[in-house]
């Protein structure tokens, strides 16, 4: 065999162990409701522990909120703003395992 052949197959095969070794991202959800029970919108922002923002939502008229499958595997801290973007004072701290789901409610 030649020689080139076998770095390329060396390369090709380290290629499809490192894409299997990702891990794939997950997803948080839940609902924000007020101590009434009444739901509320506001801005929801999941932050790395560095406190750079990895996704940033807002919950709708029922409450409700979904990131989808975007959230990498690590701990996250998940904070809520109002609509003007004022902090809430309202925050938890998650662990996405990989392609792991995540539900975390508020009363706010």
């Amino acid at each position: 065999m030649n020689r080139g052949y076998h770095w390329v197959l060396a390369a090709v095969l380290l290629g499809i162990l490192l894409v299997a070794c990702e891990q794939a991202p997950g997803e948080v959800s839940g609902m924000v409701r007020y101590a009434d029970g009444r739901t509320a919108s506001v801005l929801i922002k999941i932050l790395d522990m560095n406190g750079n923002v990895v996704k940033a939502i807002t919950s709708a008229s029922d409450g409700t909120y979904y990131t989808q499958k975007v959230i990498p595997p690590g701990k996250y801290k998940v904070v809520l703003f109002s609509s003007d973007g004022d902090p809430l004072n309202v925050e938890a701290e998650i662990t996405m395992a990989a392609d792991g789901s995540v539900v975390q409610n508020f009363t706010i």
